[in-house]
């Protein structure tokens, strides 16, 4: 509470100083853009894009406002439509108000935004903006009189890219065969921000003469899910064996549908064969319960 306070005293005595503000609009625009930092329109209405709104009017008392957001870069321009008037937000003297989430998505919906340098085809195809660098700015406009923005121009410069795929480290290339199986499968995730994630272990059979392409296409693979960073390969699953060479990649997925991944969210393969016996070729047991009858 404490921390919240204090941060709350810093923002205000920022917003009340002229000689850092420059002119001073009846309205504060603050945007802010968090990791994890994703190149696609779903970053845009997440909640690590946020924005924050301070009417410094006091004899306004309070005004409903709209938001215009314009973002550009690596030549794109995206930009709410004047023509978009989604209901409208109310400012109350001296207090601040968050958005994020839910309360921008009807300003950054794909049919609501003027298209420049991209189509929306060409997004919906690609599934994402090309990486680099972007400002994501906001302009505030009173709802009743919407010719002038009544805000600074508050902008946001940050670096949106895919992010990167886990790094598939266990098992080793020839992990030994046992008897019940004991195989552990690890991974290590490669991406900066937290939110939930959930992991497919792929695991195929390579015959001879196949190639990794052919293999991905045609084989059918075992799947399991998983939660955690590794996945034990236990005496529950499909039996593995000696003899067969096996490749396994792992793919990420962000649950909430936001970030994007390198590679589709696939890790690099992993090779390996297991070493021992196998249970096709283990010694038999040794011969119990029989008699010797000595004949002549």
């Amino acid at each position: 509470m404490a921390r919240k306070c204090l941060h709350l005293f810093f923002w205000w005595l920022l917003m009340g100083n002229p000689l850092l503000w420059g002119q001073r609009y009846p309205v504060t625009a603050v945007v802010s853009a968090l990791p994890p930092l994703s190149p696609t329109l779903e970053y845009f209405s997440s909640e690590y894009l946020r924005v924050t709104l301070l009417l410094n009017d006091a004899q306004a008392g309070s005004v409903p406002v709209r938001l215009r957001f314009t973002i550009e870069g690596n030549g794109v321009r995206l930009q709410t439509s004047d023509d978009q008037l989604p209901p409208p937000l109310e400012l109350t003297y001296g207090v601040p108000l968050l958005l994020t989430g839910r309360e921008l998505t009807s300003y950054l919906d794909p049919q609501y935004l003027q298209w420049q340098g991209v189509s929306p085809d060409d997004y919906q195809q690609a599934g994402k903006l090309p990486e680099g660098f972007y400002s994501i700015c906001l302009d505030v406009f009173d709802y009743r009189r919407q010719e002038t923005p009544i805000s600074n121009q508050a902008c946001a410069y940050p670096y949106l890219e895919e992010l990167d795929p886990p790094l598939l480290t266990a098992p080793d290339q020839d992990p030994p065969w046992t008897q019940p199986q004991q195989i552990v499968f690890s991974w290590l995730p490669q991406h900066l921000g937290a939110f939930p994630v959930e992991y497919v272990l792929y695991l195929y059979e390579w015959p001879d003469g196949m190639s990794l392409d052919q293999v991905w296409a045609y084989q059918t693979p075992l799947t399991v899910t998983s939660m955690t960073n590794n996945y034990l390969w236990g005496p529950a699953e499909v039996p593995l064996d000696t003899g067969i060479t096996y490749v396994a990649r792992v793919r990420i997925t962000d649950l909430r549908g936001e970030a994007v991944f390198k590679n589709n969210g696939y890790s690099q393969e992993r090779t390996f064969r297991l070493r021992g016996l196998g249970a096709e070729s283990k010694p038999c047991d040794s011969p119990s319960d029989f008699t010797a009858v000595v004949l002549g």
